[in-house]
């Protein structure tokens, strides 16, 4: 998740892990975020347990896809909401305290409203900190297009 969400050019402000405190510590002594997600890599003890807790939310209509991605973000210490569609999912993020979840994972195809969309009017919101939160693209497609496209559209990166 921490390297994806660095795949696109951001600034350290604008990542999500970069408020944590133990990142906090780090970048009080000028370390960059990319050199500290490479060393939480190379330290996965550490890693699992920094992030152990954190809240996710996955907006995905499969409700297999769903069930498996919670399980696996939960068996690493994440705690995931879930919504089936975009719709749901812009809903339940607005509703959502701000700064209570770390990152998005978003289906791109999805009914009601798909993944695009949603993104788009989550990046729209307001409140400039929520707007910015890392949106990361689940989707089997894997064409350039798709990833253009998901970027395009505000998503962080791309899965």
């Amino acid at each position: 998740v921490f390297f994806i969400a660095c795949e696109k050019k951001i600034r350290e402000e604008e990542f999500a892990f970069s408020r944590h405190p133990a990142i906090t510590a780090f970048t009080s002594m000028n370390v960059e975020t990319p050199t500290i997600v490479a060393y939480l890599f190379d330290h996965p003890l550490y890693l699992v347990a920094l992030i152990a807790g954190v809240l996710l939310f996955v907006a995905e209509d499969n409700a297999l896809n769903a069930e498996v991605a919670t399980e696996l973000l939960g068996s690493l210490g994440l705690v995931v909401d879930w919504a089936e569609n975009g719709s749901k999912a812009v809903d339940q993020f607005e509703a959502s305290d701000p700064g209570s979840y770390f990152a998005i994972f978003m289906d791109m195809q999805m009914p009601v409203m798909d993944g695009y969309t949603a993104t788009r009017k989550i990046r729209a919101l307001d409140d400039p900190a929520r707007a910015k939160l890392p949106i990361l693209a689940m989707t089997a497609n894997a064409f350039d297009e798709d990833r253009r496209n998901a970027l395009e559209c505000g998503m962080t990166g791309f899965l």
